[in-house]
């Protein structure tokens, strides 16, 4: 088995109370509504273009907006963003002080795996390669960066003890948490 975010999450939630947010789909499903016809990267462009670098993170705070008042959990992990920029714009827009960045990265195949499988395709290595090569242009790259030296930064290595790893550095990050309010 592969492990990818959305089962990393699901065993996750297996034991911790909390609400998974995945930004790549809400995007994909707001070009649908309001671009269909266009490719998603025309849509980004022409969107960045008429209302600046932050368009698809205002239109996902707005779609995050509405997820998290029909929730009651303490924690929203929140996977997908691509760049730096985007996560503190969120980070921002949410009042967020200290959000918890976990960087987590995969071998190539497994990627390219995960991938196929979410959107129903076979795509070649190099195909795969100019996919990956865009998202790094987005700010990937930088973003994998700055976690490397600021953050926690995760090899999957598609074990459970993965999945505990991610665990204790969230409830070390909420007991930190809460000693800071009491």
């Amino acid at each position: 088995m592969v492990f990818g975010k959305t089962y990393t999450v699901t065993k996750i939630k297996e034991v911790e109370d909390v609400e998974h947010i995945d930004l790549g789909p809400l995007i994909r499903q707001a070009h649908q509504v309001f671009s269909p016809n266009t490719s998603l990267g025309e849509w980004i462009e022409e969107g960045e273009a008429k209302y600046g670098k932050n368009f698809t993170d205002i239109i996902l705070c707005k779609q995050i907006e509405r997820l998290t008042k029909r929730q009651d959990s303490e924690i929203t992990i929140i996977t997908g963003s691509r760049s730096l920029p985007g996560i503190q714009y969120i980070a921002n827009r949410f009042g967020i002080r200290y959000p918890q960045i976990i960087y987590i990265t995969a071998p190539f195949l497994q990627l390219k795996r995960n991938y196929e499988g979410r959107e129903g395709i076979s795509l070649t290595e190099e195909e795969f390669l100019s996919i990956l090569q865009a998202e790094k242009q987005m700010g990937l790259e930088q973003l994998e960066q700055y976690a490397r030296e600021h953050c926690v930064y995760l090899r999957n290595d598609n074990t459970d003890g993965f999945i505990q790893t991610i665990r204790n550095i969230m409830i070390k990050k909420k007991e930190k948490e809460e000693k800071t309010k009491g």
